[in-house]
């Protein structure tokens, strides 16, 4: 064999970042250190799919779940390159195009990533399928784009769904609306009411009320701070005036009736 021969392996169809990063795992047994520290994971989206094919090829399994898992949440939560702060630069949307390419040529199962991905482009779409690496894509492999427009279906099917649902809980919410505020209405007409039956009492009271005509009231202070009230001249002025309506009903017509019928 060439390989013994030359004591050397041939692994031309590998890319030569992702060969670089499988090595490093090789020799560390740490899925975090692959790349350099300046170098960050999906710093480079392209390499990243690279290294989880190969990953793949050669059956390190815990490298390829490891980036199997990344790539998923990486799609999944439409997070952007770290190196790119203000988006996507120009060699992240080149690269995202060549891997949409690659993902329909890979004898592999891409199924999770691929799913993630095709969500990503139908959730940006606005965005993403401008991008000429994206549209390159769509135009050399109809796989892609039939895949899209099931995404698209699924997708609209979903937000009608959704609509639907909401539609209900508005109807729901309205009809409690109404209850609440016929329910406000009666507590109201309730409260309105019974401030009625207060006032109404407050004004008959007959603590309220005078005994006499000229005796205040007995809300009134002035009457615990009137001196004369607890003169001998003030009650007796009371005791005259008893004593001169009580001589005069004994000489009056009504006295005698009175007497004569009960006695």
């Amino acid at each position: 064999m060439q390989e013994t021969e030359s004591r050397s392996i041939a692994m031309d169809d590998d890319e030569p970042r992702a060969l670089q990063a499988l090595l490093r795992y090789i020799y560390t047994l740490d899925c975090k250190r692959i790349y350099r520290d300046d170098d960050p994971l999906f710093g480079d989206v392209e390499r990243d799919l690279d290294v989880f094919v190969i990953a793949d090829k050669y059956d390190v399994q815990e490298l390829r779940d490891y980036m199997v898992e990344n790539l998923v949440v990486f799609y999944e939560t439409d997070k952007r390159p770290p190196l790119d702060p203000k988006g996507w630069s120009n060699k992240n949307q080149s690269g995202f195009g060549n891997i949409l390419i690659k993902l329909y040529r890979l004898d592999m199962d891409t199924t999770d990533v691929g799913k993630a991905i095709v969500d990503f482009i139908i959730r940006g779409a606005q965005k993403v399928m401008l991008w000429e690496g994206v549209r390159r894509a769509i135009e050399e492999d109809g796989r892609l784009s039939a895949d899209l427009i099931v995404a698209f279906s699924r997708a609209r099917r979903s937000d009608d769904t959704k609509i639907q649902s909401l539609e209900i809980n508005i109807e729901d919410l309205q009809a409690e609306l109404k209850e609440v505020r016929e329910e406000k209405e009666c507590l109201e007409a309730e409260f309105e009411y019974m401030e009625g039956i207060v006032a109404d009492y407050n004004c008959v009271s007959p603590r309220d009320e005078p005994l006499y005509e000229d005796e205040p009231a007995y809300e009134d202070e002035s009457l615990y701070e009137d001196e004369s009230l607890y003169e001998d001249d003030y009650y007796d002025e009371y005791d005259d005036e008893y004593d001169d309506a009580y001589n005069a009903w004994l000489h009056s017509p009504s006295y005698e009736s009175w007497f004569l019928h009960d006695h």
